[in-house]
């Protein structure tokens, strides 16, 4: 009910791409990411009152905040996201009032929207498909975009593309490590009162 429209699934990504890719999901967990249940979740709380507070406490909700940590993260999800209607999607709010709104893509979507926004770039490298695919999307991390990249068609095709030493190799090795900026995304999930949500995978926002 709450993913990405069937129109927005790009002809592009062949079965062996998202067979690939949901391998690479359940290989490399991550918090920052979006699942169909986190998302249910978030749309409840910015569109249902029958979770809020001031409500009759016999009514039964599953999504019901049980604890404070939980009333926090409601809180907090209410000032960071809201719910498109027109669209039916969830969107991030950029803070501070300045910047784009990003629409929220699930994991399975991931694919789609990568490709969407390669092929839009013509086939630009890395960092330049991370930029892009971060300006306006929220839940899809540079490692993935990379990952997928790595299996692009196109770019197989294209010779300056190809690793050419050994030392090229390494190096991809490296720019899908953890950089410091994920310490400062582990620090916000563990500590922060949203906790597994996906809040801080864009590199110019910081951790509150």
């Amino acid at each position: 009910m709450f993913d990405l429209p069937s129109a927005h699934l790009h002809a592009g990504v062949d079965p062996d791409t998202r067979a690939a890719f949901a391998a690479h999901l359940h290989a490399t967990p991550n918090k920052r990411r979006v699942s169909q249940a986190e998302q249910e979740t978030l749309v409840h709380w910015l569109t249902s009152a029958c979770c809020n507070s001031g409500t009759s406490s016999t009514t039964i909700c599953p999504f019901k905040p049980l604890s404070q940590k939980e009333f926090s993260r409601r809180h907090y999800v209410k000032k960071s996201f809201v719910w498109d209607k027109d669209q039916e999607a969830l969107v991030a709010i950029p803070r501070g009032g300045s910047g784009r709104e990003r629409r929220v893509v699930l994991e399975d979507a991931i694919p789609d929207i990568v490709a969407k926004v390669h092929e839009q770039n013509g086939h630009a490298g890395w960092d330049a498909t991370w930029r892009d695919v971060s300006k306006a999307y929220y839940g899809i991390l540079r490692a993935d975009v990379i990952f997928l990249l790595k299996l692009c068609s196109t770019c197989a095709q294209n010779p300056r593309k190809q690793p050419k030493n050994r030392a090229t190799a390494v190096q991809d090795l490296v720019d899908v490590q953890p950089s410091a900026y994920d310490d400062d995304i582990s620090w916000a999930l563990n500590e922060h009162p949203l906790g597994s949500l996906l809040l801080f995978d864009n590199t110019d926002e910081q951790a509150p």
